[in-house]
């Protein structure tokens, strides 16, 4: 059983909005597709897609929100580190073991996800490049202002830490 946690992430054809940033939902669209290609449920009423930054700043609201749901999943995939943590530090104080009984995984590798205990797993990008490419975008742009737009795609890696329970494939025979 799988969830969904992003900030103001809302379920239907297309999240983006002037509020969602397009690295949600292209997040939200890729792990949406590989749920469907591998048949595994998602379970939108264990899904916190509604929530704002400001709902997962105060705790109480993060703890009210988990406490409401009818079952927990397995697994709380988050569109970013931040959210994770929160989460994390909600799921502990109603008394569950990451990941003895839930697992949680974030995105963007920030430094607080290998100092949180148990330490997050997730998603690293290569952040220096990312922002290296978006400067020269501006530059670029302010230089010629009709210059085509340009897509840029980096390699991610994932970062198994203990956040997650993880049981290496066993070799074919």
């Amino acid at each position: 059983r799988l969830s969904l946690v992003g900030s103001e992430m809302c379920i239907r054809d297309s999240l983006y909005s002037p509020n969602v940033s397009r690295g949600f939902q292209e997040r939200y669209n890729a792990l949406s597709e590989c749920l469907a290609e591998h048949q595994l449920p998602l379970n939108q009423k264990n899904c916190l897609l509604h929530q704002t930054p400001e709902d997962f700043r105060n705790f109480q609201t993060t703890v009210n929100n988990l406490q409401a749901m009818i079952s927990l999943p397995d697994v709380f995939i988050c569109g970013n580190d931040w959210t994770a943590i929160q989460l994390i530090y909600a799921l502990q104080f109603l008394g569950f073991q990451i990941p003895k009984d839930i697992c949680v995984v974030g995105f963007d590798n920030i430094p607080a996800a290998s100092r949180i205990s148990p330490s997050l797993t997730t998603i690293s990008t290569p952040q220096k490049y990312l922002g290296i490419a978006a400067a020269r975008q501006i530059l670029e742009r302010i230089q010629h202002p009709n210059c085509p737009h340009v897509f840029c795609q980096y390699e991610t890696e994932l970062i198994i830490r203990n956040c997650l329970l993880y049981t290496s494939p066993s070799p074919r025979d």
